[in-house]
């Protein structure tokens, strides 16, 4: 028979239909009243292109109602496709469309007792999944059912089970072989497995045991071998439904890697009792060994990795026992997983255990668990050295791991905790236990090194806060070598402090942190310029301490009644209110203002220290005050003292601007950041009164003074400076300008001027840094048109009157401008006066005009005092000479004044380390005028005897214009001895002794 077409008769039935492309073979049919049958041989059918093997089937109906029922062969596929156009098909064989080949089938039932024997042998047989039924594809087994019994032999290859509802996917075996039987009774029935066998590539079990219901009763006694089974694949073997929810949620992701390398389960008991609590009703036992496995047992928490161990079930609880192990890279020493209700119930996890590895790691578990958000702040802070041990005990609710409660110690000993940023600062050489949970840390006479000093630290918690105490003796030196910021030598000494930290958390990870910082410095030597400098063994309360407010933290300093500050930091600025000299500093506002009050400020003492900070490095963005402003009772500038001065200083965007007020200096002195790249510091003053040493106070520095080069400065900065009223002692100098310049190695001063209504006072020089060492050269000239109104302006007897007067001096000198040494310089001075008059000079008064004409106030005795010889009002046309200065002598060869009277010259050597003359004095009254010539004789210098007047007038009129007048006439000096009291002794020409009586009475 070829192409027949099978079709279905009803027409409102959606089907295709079967087309048989050959069917051929012999068929036998056998009728009577009471039985039937009908059978093939040699049957041969091609459907859908495919060819049946040759087969045979017989099928009959014996008198007492049995059908049987034998085939060789049938293809399910094709049986299947002819069924659907059956009109009372049975919907499991709709639905579930069975294919694949039955070899050896033999049936017996009936329609009233059922099946009797069903007897076949199934090869790659498949059929969907339907109600609770799997579907399934690559079933071979051989199947036998007699006398209420059945008997599975399966030997399958390449399996997939499709489970719908009971497991979440498909599950693929490459074998699925063993033996079940199961055997009903009048009360239930009784499944026995013999080596079952499942293996793919995730697993390797084997099954045997059985299950048998009794009435309602169901009760297990399996047993599950199991090698091999790839753990984060377990879950897709195991229906959900018989798992906790909780347990299931937890465990999905869970179980990340590992090999159960070999193992049994074994459920035994009343699974209505499962997972048997209660040991009399029944046994769930789990016993497994667990290679490299990676346990995710909370979220936020660092995995176990690396475990290796035992999986003991027992009931409702799973516990892990662990050889070895890591967690956040710390090794296992000993570590026990428990999950408490794993299979009903509120499942509870709880990890127990002691790890051990690099502090830094413990650390790093911190920074790896939801602790981070409170303790990790202090973890990134510190890096760690050294060995640790971590004791931990975790609960874990499953149901909400974020409630996971944790508890721990941290023994750590012999280990070290330093800051990031400053790698030496921390605590060395720890000694101690860290108790750590959910509500804060602990611990409890900890001791450690801190700056190479022993302290003591102890952590407790306390009235709803966690109070840190650390007590030590801290070594200034070792503190300074880790804070590159601050010069060594300045800080020297040990001394006690205390650290007291109240931690507060506010919210989860949100902490209020109080600290204070106390000492009384007592053992520390400062070495700070007045008033901060102390001894070692001074006392000087100290202390530090930080709250909070709702702009942030606010930080206060109070050192003794010197310093109290309040400041804070936002958006890396710093805001704050210092005061100094005993006030109390307001709260910081949106500025950072100095302010107080000092009873002395060496400028320069400040200026030389801090020197020290220019060979270390300082901050690229260093918090500059917006106000300075200091009422200070004494400040010092070099030799200068100024009292009852007011200092404020402000800052701009690129430079500081210093205003000065006081009774001696008025003005104000701008300060350029640029200063380095050449940019020039700028003083506007209306009034500055200066103070140049008096001699004594020169003579009684420099009698100790040396040869020894001093101590090379750094060059000054470029300067632009203009004062409207500058004085000197009691010398009112006028208006005042000076420019200078700093190039490479040198300081020029290009311009400094000094004017009023009776001077012009010009000079120039350069400060030069050489190989051999500095270098100053300095030149100046003066020039007045009024002597006398000259000397009243610089303070001194108005005792000489001149039209015109003109000094010129050009010197040097090792080292800076402030280096300058009467006995280190050389140069030259030159003197002009045009004509003028001597006013009532009083002993001493030439000296102290000529000390007038001097750089560096030069001694004031050069000249001599005539006032014996010539009294008031002498005349004279001109007084004019040259002086040169080296190693501290002044030496002159052509001092003259010209009189009308007399004239005057001086030669020879002022001493001006020692303040002693060594010169000659040559006076030659005038012989134009008889009658101040016998004025002069008469009451001449030293006391000329009477005798010795009349001797000379007789001379004078016999010899009138001889030579030997002269030599009458001329009288020459000795000067000698001190400024102050110097000896002036008349010294003859030998004409002069041949000539003289050989005696005269007076």
């Amino acid at each position: 028979m070829n192409q027949t077409v099978v079709t279905n008769q009803q027409p409102d039935e959606d089907t295709d239909p079967v087309r048989v492309e050959r069917l051929s073979g012999q068929l036998q049919w056998q009728l009577d009243e009471r039985q039937w049958s009908v059978s093939g041989d040699n049957v041969r059918l091609v459907m859908a292109g495919e060819s049946w093997p040759d087969t045979s089937f017989s099928f009959s109906k014996d008198p007492d109602g049995w059908f049987d029922a034998d085939s060789q062969f049938l293809r399910l596929s094709d049986l299947s496709a002819i069924a659907v156009l059956l009109e009372d098909m049975p919907e499991w064989l709709q639905q579930q469309r069975p294919a694949g080949d039955i070899h050896r089938l033999k049936v017996r039932f009936h329609p009233e007792h059922g099946l009797e024997t069903i007897a076949m042998s199934l090869d790659e047989v498949a059929f969907l999944p339907w109600q609770d039924w799997p579907g399934v594809t690559g079933l071979s087994a051989d199947i036998d059912w007699q006398d209420e019994k059945l008997s599975l032999k399966l030997n399958s290859k390449a399996l997939t089970l499709y489970p719908q509802d009971l497991l979440p996917d498909a599950v693929y075996l490459d074998s699925l072989s063993g033996a079940i039987d199961w055997q009903v009774n009048d009360d239930g029935w009784l499944l026995a497995v013999d080596r079952l066998h499942l293996w793919n590539d995730d697993l390797n079990l084997q099954v045997v045991g059985t299950l048998h219901q009794q009435q309602e009763l169901l009760s297990s006694d399996m047993t599950v071998n199991l090698q091999d089974v790839t753990a984060n694949r377990w879950l897709n073997y195991v229906p959900e439904r018989i798992l906790d929810e909780d347990f299931f949620e937890w465990a999905a992701p869970a179980f990340i890697d590992g090999i159960v390398t070999e193992g049994s389960v074994v459920i035994k008991g009343n699974l209505a009792e499962f997972p048997f609590d209660d040991r009399d009703t029944g046994a769930f036992l789990i016993d497994l060994e667990v290679e490299n496995a990676t346990l995710h047992y909370a979220d936020g928490w660092p995995d176990l990795k690396s475990v290796s161990g035992q999986v003991n079930g027992d009931g409702n609880q799973i516990r892990v026992s662990s050889q070895s192990g890591t967690i956040a890279g710390l090794d296992f020493i000993d570590v026990k997983v428990l999950i408490e209700n794993a299979i009903a119930g509120s499942a509870q996890l709880n990890v127990t255990g002691d790890v051990q590895g690099d502090i830094d790691k413990a650390l790093n578990f911190l920074n790896e668990s939801p602790l981070k958000s409170r303790f990790g702040p202090v973890a990134d802070a510190f890096s760690a050295e050294g060995h640790s041990q971590l004791s931990l005990v975790l609960d874990v609710p499953l149901a909400d791991p974020y409630e996971t409660l944790v508890k721990g110690r941290l023994d750590l000993t012999g280990t070290s905790l330093n800051l990031v940023d400053k790698p030496g600062v921390g605590l060395q050489q720890i000694e101690g236990v860290l108790s750590f949970d959910n509500d804060g840390v602990s611990g409890e006479a900890m001791k450690a090194v801190i700056f190479g000093a022993p302290a003591v630290v102890d952590i407790q918690p306390r009235d709803g806060h966690t109070q840190v105490t650390a007590k030590g003796r801290l070594n200034s030196q070792a503190m300074i070598a880790e804070f590159e910021a601050i010069p060594p030598g300045i800080f020297n000494g040990l001394f006690d402090y205390t650290v007291d930290l109240a931690i507060r958390e506010l919210s989860m990870g949100d902490f209020n942190v109080d600290l204070e910082i106390s000492s009384d410095l007592k053992g520390l030597q400062i070495d700070m310029p007045e008033p901060f400098g102390k001894a070692a063994d001074e006392a000087r309360p100290l202390r530090f301490s930080t709250r909070q407010t709702s702009r942030g933290p606010i930080l206060n300093i109070n050192l003794d009644k010197l310093i109290d500050a309040n400041w804070r930091i936002e958006d890396k600025t710093l805001f704050g209110r210092v005061e100094l000299g005993g006030g109390q500093a307001a709260e910081p506002m949106n500025d950072f203002v100095i302010r107080g009050q000092l009873a002395m400020l060496d400028v320069q003492q400040w200026l030389d220290w801090s020197q020290l900070f220019s060979r270390v490095e300082t901050p690229q963005t260093p918090y500059y005050p917006d106000l300075i402003d200091l009422q200070v009772d004494r400040l010092a500038l070099q030799q200068q003292q100024f009292e009852q001065v007011n200092l404020q200083l402000r800052r701009s965007t690129d430079e500081w601007r210093l205003s000065v007020g006081s009774e001696k200096a008025r003005g104000e002195v701008v300060i350029p950041d640029a200063l380095a790249a050449g940019a020039a510091v700028r003083m506007d003053f209306d009034r500055l009164v200066l103070r140049w040493p008096e001699a004594d106070e020169q003579q009684l520095s420099q009698e100790t003074e040396s040869l020894i080069l001093p101590t090379p400065r750094p060059l000054w900065p470029s300067m632009n400076v203009q004062v409207l009223d500058f004085q000197i002692n009691d010398m009112r100098l006028g208006e005042m300008n000076l420019l200078a310049q700093r190039e490479a190695h040198q300081w020029q001063l290009e311009k400094f001027s000094l004017s009023s209504e009776v001077y012009q006072f010009n000079a120039e020089g350069i400060w030069q840094q050489l190989t051999a060492g500095d270098v100053t050269r300095l030149s100046f000239e003066t020039q007045s048109n009024d002597l006398r109104g000259l000397l009243a302006s610089f303070g001194y007897q108005q005792a000489i009157e001149a039209n015109q007067a003109e000094l010129q001096v050009a010197l040097s000198w090792p080292g800076d401008p402030l280096d300058f040494s009467q006995r280190t310089m050389e140069g030259s001075l030159m003197i002009d006066v045009g004509s003028g008059r001597l006013l009532d000079i009083e002993p001493g008064a030439a000296g102290r005009i000529f000390g007038l004409l001097s750089f560096a106030a030069l001694p004031r005795r050069l000249l001599l005092d005539f006032s014996d010889f010539f009294g008031k009002g002498m005349g004279f046309s001109g007084i004019n000479g040259n002086f040169t200065f080296a190693e501290g002598i002044a030496v002159t060869d052509n001092l003259v004044m010209r009189g009308d009277s007399a004239n005057i010259a001086v030669t020879g050597s002022v001493n001006l380390i020692e303040r002693t003359y060594k010169q000659k004095v040559r006076v030659t009254p005038s012989v134009s005028s008889t009658l101040p010539l016998a004025g002069a004789v008469a009451g001449g210098p030293v006391g000329l005897a009477a005798g010795t007047a009349i001797f000379l007038v007789d001379r004078i009129a016999g010899r009138l214009f001889d030579r030997d007048i002269v030599d009458v006439i001329s009288y020459s000096y000795d000067l000698t001895g001190p400024w102050d009291d110097p000896e002036l002794k008349i010294s003859r020409s030998a004409s002069q002794k041949e000539s003289q009586p050989a005696s005269a009475t007076p």
